[in-house]
C-alpha cells in the first residue's frame, strides 16, 4: 500500500500542466430520498442524472433487493459522501456488490448498461477521487473509467481509452486514487464515458446475478473528478449541443450547433493544451478548413465570448 501511495503522489507531481474537473454531483452533496418496497423502505440515491446505484433493486415486487448505497456524513469534504456496502440478496443466492457509476440497471435482463452518451466529446486523461475501504476476507474494491465509441457496423462499443485499479488493503482515512486513462485507439471520436466504482471488484456487468465478493466490504467515495490537459474543460450536460462531421475529418470540418450562439467562439486545443485555432461561429452550421492542422485528436471549447457553453473533442486523420 505504501508503494501504491508513493506512485499516486509521484503522478500528482509529474503532471502540473493538467486541470481537474469535478464530475456532475461528484462531490455527492445532492441526494434524493426514495420510498422502496422492501425492508429498507426509505433510502437515498445520488441526485442528478449522472450517477446511479443498485438501490433500484429495492423496487423489485414481492422480492425486493438490498440497499447497498448510502448517504453518509463521513466525508472527505463538504457535507456528504457515498458509502457502498456489499450484501447478499435477502431471499436469493445472489451476491450484490456496492456499486456506483453512470450506469442503468436493467432488472428484467439481469444486466447493467454502462456509460453516459457524450457526442460532444469526453476524453479525460486521468480519473481521480478520494476513498476509504474496509474489505472483508480478502475482498477488493475497484475504480474504472472507460471512453468508448459505438460501432454501427458491429453494434458493439470500441474502446478508445481505459484505466482502472484494484485496492485490496484496508484504508482507514480518506486517500486519493489517481488513475491514468490510457489511449487504445487515437483515431475514433468518443461518444460515451463510463465511470464505475464497486466495493467488491468481481462484478459481472453482463449478468449482475453472477457477481462475487464478501458481504460487508465497505467503500467510502467522495470528490470524483476527471482530469484534462491545462486549459481544456469538460461539460457533460451542456445547454448547446455540438455536432461535428465528418468524423474523422480530413480537410474540412462541419460544426453544427443545436441553436445559434451570440458571439460564438470555438477554440481548438491539442493534447498538450496549446491553442491551435480560434473560429468565429456566427450561424448554427459552419464549415471550416482544417487542412493546416496535422492528424490527431483535438479538444474544443465553445464560448459566447464570456462563458464556456460546451466542450468536447474531434479527430483529424489523413
Amino acid at each position: 500500500m505504501k508503494k501504491q501511495l508513493l506512485f499516486i503522489f509521484l503522478l500528482l507531481l509529474v503532471r502540473p500542466a493538467f486541470s481537474q474537473v469535478v464530475l456532475p454531483n461528484g462531490d455527492f452533496e445532492n441526494w434524493v430520498e426514495v420510498q422502496g418496497s422492501g425492508p429498507d423502505s426509505t433510502y437515498w440515491i445520488p441526485g442528478g442524472d449522472f450517477f446511479a446505484t443498485l438501490n433500484e433493486l429495492a423496487w423489485v415486487p414481492q422480492n425486493p433487493g438490498p440497499i447497498t448505497a448510502y448517504r453518509t456524513t463521513d466525508n472527505h469534504s463538504g457535507t456528504y459522501a457515498i458509502r457502498l456496502v456489499s450484501k447478499n440478496y435477502p431471499s436469493l443466492p445472489i451476491f450484490i456488490p456496492g456499486m456506483m457509476g453512470d450506469t442503468k440497471l436493467l432488472i428484467t435482463q439481469s444486466t447493467i448498461k454502462l456509460g453516459k452518451p457524450c457526442p460532444y466529446g469526453c476524453d479525460p486523461k486521468y480519473f481521480t477521487g478520494w476513498f476509504k475501504y474496509y474489505p472483508v476476507n480478502g475482498d477488493s474494491c475497484k475504480f474504472a473509467a472507460l471512453v468508448s465509441h459505438y460501432n454501427t457496423a458491429t453494434h458493439h462499443r470500441d474502446t478508445i481509452a481505459y484505466g482502472d485499479t484494484l485496492i485490496k488493503a484496508t484504508v482507514t482515512s480518506y486517500t486519493q486514487f489517481d488513475i491514468p486513462v490510457r489511449p487504445v485507439n487515437l483515431y475514433l471520436s468518443p461518444d460515451s464515458l463510463t465511470i464505475l466504482t464497486v466495493s467488491s471488484a468481481a462484478v459481472s456487468i453482463p449478468n449482475f446475478t453472477g457477481c462475487h465478493g464478501q458481504p460487508g466490504s465497505t467503500l467510502y467515495i467522495d470528490d470524483l473528478s476527471v482530469v484534462y490537459p491545462e486549459g481544456i474543460q469538460q461539460m457533460l450536460m451542456p445547454e448547446v449541443t455540438v455536432n461535428m462531421y465528418p468524423d474523422p475529418a480530413v480537410d474540412n470540418l462541419t460544426i453544427e450547433l443545436s441553436r445559434k450562439v451570440n458571439n460564438g467562439i470555438l477554440e481548438v486545443y491539442n493534447l498538450q493544451g496549446k491553442m491551435m485555432d480560434k473560429l468565429s461561429l456566427s450561424d448554427k452550421k459552419t464549415t471550416v478548413s482544417v487542412s493546416h492542422i496535422v492528424s490527431g485528436t483535438y479538444y474544443y471549447k465553445l464560448t459566447n465570448g464570456i462563458d464556456v457553453i460546451n466542450t468536447g473533442s474531434f479527430v483529424i486523420k489523413r
